[in-house]
């Protein structure tokens, strides 16, 4: 009687160690599919800084690079600071694509030293868009800078709090 026990416990035993074996595996599976979207989302993300000096003609004039002020292709841009220096008097804003665009931040005299900071999303650049930058009634420079969260675009979802997207 014994020895049915015996024979009893050790496949229940067998049985016990097969299941905790496949969850294991399970569970290094899910570990294993998680790093691998870190990594892809680290491989995604990047913050970019941006800087130029807005050339003056009369106390006025324009910025316009998208190589610098750009958001590239397949990306999206997330504004998070700008700023703009260098003049007592006058106006400088930067705009949505162009001097004629969306404005998007005003920096007026003295004043203008103090960046403006936006929160995720505040400020988006969409594929292709870019920052343009307008001066007017100038007494000095302006230069000019700031900074943007750059993700691919299939991550601003996620990226302004939706839910992960899926491989």
């Amino acid at each position: 009687m014994s020895a049915g026990l015996d024979i009893e416990a050790t496949g229940q035993l067998i049985a016990s160690v097969n299941s905790l074996s496949a969850r294991i595996g399970q569970l290094r599976d899910y570990l294993d599919s998680n790093r691998t979207a870190i990594q892809r989302v680290n491989q995604a993300f990047r913050q970019v800084e941006f800087a130029g000096q807005v050339t003056l003609t009369a106390g006025a004039g324009s910025l316009l690079d998208s190589n610098r002020f750009g958001c590239p292709l397949g990306y999206m841009w997330s504004v998070r600071r700008l700023t703009a220096q260098g003049f007592t008097a006058g106006t400088t804003t930067v705009y949505r694509d162009n001097t004629s665009g969306e404005p998007l931040a005003i920096f007026v005299g003295a004043a203008a030293i103090v960046p403006q900071y936006y929160g995720k999303g505040d400020v988006v650049l969409k594929p292709m868009s870019q920052l343009a930058w307008g001066a007017s009634g100038i007494t000095g420079t302006v230069s000019v800078w700031g900074v943007a969260d750059q993700m691919e675009s299939w991550l601003f979802p996620w990226y302004i709090g939706g839910s992960f997207p899926a491989d």
